[in-house]
This record gives C-alpha cells, structure tokens and sequence, in this order.
C-alpha cells in the first residue's frame, strides 16, 4: 500500500477517551496536523493539495476506534496511507505512528491496517508484518524513576536528554496538544503558557519550546522570542527552524542585515528552508538585486512549485533583466 509522510509534530499526545465530535472534521484535523506549528515541519510527499471525503472519514474512524478500544498511549502519527475498497463495501486505510502506552517504558513504532464498513462500523485491524520495531529516533523518551542507570549519551548534533518520569511526559503531551488547538485558534497568549508549560514539564519536548518562541514572535513579543530561539539553537544547532524565525525576527525589528544572516545560515542546514529563501528573493528584489532575487526565487520554487505568485515574481524579473541586458 503507497504511504505517505505527515510528519506533524502536533499531533502526539495522550487521547482521552471522548465521545466522538465528528469523523470528518477530525480526519481532516489529523490530515492538515501542525502545519500551523511551526513549526512542524513540510511534507513534500502529500498524495495531494486536497483530502478525499473517504480518507477524512477513515482517518476520523481511524482515530475514534483507537481512543476507545485501545490502552491509553501517547501517540505521534507517522503516516497515512490510501484509502481502498473491496467487493463488500468496506474500506481500508494504514495507520503508522511512534507510540507509548502510559504504563509503558519504551517508545515503539506501530503499524496497523483498519477495516470500517461504508458507515464508519468497525470491521476489522491486523498488524503489518515487520511492526512493531524501535524508532531510531523516539519522539518521546521515557525513563522510570527506580532506573539508576545512566541516560544514553546524547548525539553531538543535540544536548544532551534529560530524564523524564512517565507522569511527566504524559503532562507535557497533554499541554502541548492544547497549544497547538490553541494557536490554531488564534489564542497565541494561552498557546505560550501550554508550549512553556509542556516544556517544563519535559525539557525533551523540544517542539514544545520552539512553539512558545513562535506565540512569542505572533504576540510581537520580539526580545522573549529571540531568547526562545537562541536557546532551540542550542539545544538543536543542526535544525533550520529556529534560524528561520530569528530572521522574521530580525525583519520585524527593521534589522535588515541580521534578517539576511539568519536566513542565509537557515539555508545553509536546510536548501528546504521556505520563509528563508523567499523572505531572501523578496528582499533582494525590493533592492533591485536581480541577480540574487532570481537565485532565491528559483531556490524556493524548488519545493514550492504551486506558488504562482513567486512565479510571476520570477517571470518579472528574468524579463527584466531581459530587458536591461538585451
């Protein structure tokens, strides 16, 4: 079955048996995922622009059977895949996702295929061979307070981890899947209170911090935002994101030369970095540096093929150059 990523750093955390809103609108949730959080990061290997009514549903019946049948978990959801019906009317979707149930002590990646009828009844799940298996990177680690042994030593990429109680964990998963419902909503004050609170409560919950930086940067809260993004810096020095955000940062305090700094360093760990590189095609072209404006534009198209208004900005300015240099 042909898989594809959703990475969505929004959508783990613990599930609460809740009766059930509506399939459809929480397939599409799951389906759209943190987009919205920063900071989550960009797929380029979505099926397609749109969800289909059949995977809303199934995604939505997917999500309602494991809240109810299956033992409290904190869950991350890893991939969805296609949606296909048989000669009886039912229809199947794969499900994969990092998980650990709250009484658990070791984070694994899980992999099911789920069977509903037409009308969302539950018909059946199987496991998919080969699964479940450890996660290379575990989203999240938890570590049982009787342990004694020592924490496994960091990458040099990443600080090094912290020790985590399950209780702990299950807190900060809870807090931030509030802030990301609230940011979606708008409420960037509330939404930094969870993030921060989430992060408190696990100093791992990396995403948790970066997502206060970003409330931060929406409440024009510039100063307490750039503190929150050096410090991801430190935690992290290999990921983009937060040099991304300083660079808005930066351009939102009219410091230009900084704002190029940042960004042009964002692009140097990751050719993927979007805001970065149109931010850079943007600026460029306001100061008639056609030669760089193209650069950055051709960059950013690279992975943003759909966006038609950096195409006419492209397009305007090779004819430009056309132009000046017949």
């Amino acid at each position: 079955m042909k898989m594809y990523c959703q990475k969505v750093a929004g959508m783990f955390g613990v599930r609460s048996c809740i009766a059930t809103v509506c399939c459809l609108i929480l397939g599409a949730f799951l389906f759209v995922g943190s987009q919205a959080v920063l900071g989550q990061e960009k797929s380029g290997l979505l099926a397609s622009d749109t969800i289909s009514a059949d995977r809303a549903k199934m995604l939505g019946y997917v999500e309602n059977h494991i809240t109810n049948k299956f033992p409290p978990m904190m869950r991350r959801t890893v991939e969805w895949g296609e949606v296909k019906k048989n000669n009886l009317n039912q229809y199947t979707i794969r499900y994969q996702c990092e998980a650990v149930a709250i009484r658990g002590n070791e984070c694994l990646v899980y992999c099911w295929d789920f069977t509903f009828d037409a009308v969302g009844n539950f018909v059946s799940f199987s496991k998919v061979s080969g699964f479940p298996k450890r996660p290379s990177n575990p989203f999240v680690k938890i570590v049982d307070p009787a342990d004694k042994t020592e924490t496994k030593k960091a990458s040099k990429e990443n600080a090094p981890e912290v020790r985590v109680s399950v209780a702990n964990a299950k807190e900060a998963a809870l807090a931030y899947e509030k802030a990301v419902e609230l940011e979606k909503q708008g409420d960037f004050v509330a939404a930094e209170k969870n993030f921060s609170e989430a992060h408190a409560k696990n100093p791992n919950h990396y995403l948790a911090l970066l997502g206060a930086g970003n409330a931060f940067h929406k409440q024009h809260l510039n100063a307490e935002a750039q503190k929150i993004f050096l410090k991801c810096i430190e935690l992290r020095p290999k990921d983009s994101r937060p040099l991304e955000a300083l660079g808005a940062v930066a351009q939102a305090e009219g410091d230009e030369e900084k704002m190029v700094e940042w960004w042009k360093k964002s692009i140097e760990l990751n050719k993927r970095s979007a805001a970065a590189s149109k931010g850079l095609a943007e600026y460029y072209a306001q100061k008639e540096d056609l030669k760089n404006a193209a650069m950055y534009y051709r960059l950013y198209l690279k992975t943003n093929e759909k966006d038609e208004d950096a195409k006419k900005a492209l397009e305007q300015i090779k004819n430009k150059t056309t132009t000046e240099n017949p």
